[in-house]
This record gives structure tokens, C-alpha cells and sequence, in this order.
């Protein structure tokens, strides 16, 4: 899976907010705010060596409420549906 796609398929609706760009040696992490209804989430999206991975953080949580590494276009389509379904789409 494209990292780009990712990011291309965040940038196109107007419900994320990107927050920070957080670049290391071998990868970045994209994180982006989600207002959904009365809650707020944040997803970070993750490449990191040829890997990417989309994170669910509650902003009083220290470790995600959900992890997913897409490998394929497939698991793409599903955190996509998630996401929707949070916005309430």
C-alpha cells in the first residue's frame, strides 16, 4: 500500500485537521484531528521502513485504542469504511 494514497485520501476531506508532520530517520508520522460528533480522535498515519500503519488515539489515552498495518489495497478500503463510519457517513 501507497503511503500517498493515504495521506491523498486525509488531505481530500475536510473533517481531518493535520496537526504535525513528525519526520525520523526512517519513516514520518502523519498526525491528523477528527472530530466526530461530541469526541475528538486522532489518527496518526505511520511509515516507517516500507511499512505503513494507521493508529486510533483518544487524546486522554497513552497508547492507541487501535492499530492496523495495510498491506493491501483491501485493508485500505476497510479503515477507509471505519473512519466514515466515526464521521457518521
Amino acid at each position: 500500500m501507497e503511503p500517498v494514497l493515504l495521506v491523498r485520501e486525509f488531505e481530500k476531506e475536510p473533517v481531518y485537521e493535520l496537526v504535525e508532520v513528525l519526520r525520523f530517520e526512517r519513516g514520518r508520522r502523519y498526525v491528523y484531528r477528527l472530530v466526530a460528533g461530541d469526541r475528538e480522535y486522532f489518527i496518526h498515519i505511520v511509515v516507517f521502513n516500507d511499512a505503513t500503519y494507521v493508529e486510533f488515539w483518544h487524546p486522554n489515552y497513552a497508547v492507541p485504542l487501535l492499530v492496523f498495518r495495510i498491506l493491501s489495497d483491501e485493508e485500505f478500503s476497510r479503515v477507509i469504511l471505519l473512519l466514515r463510519s466515526l464521521m457518521g457517513k
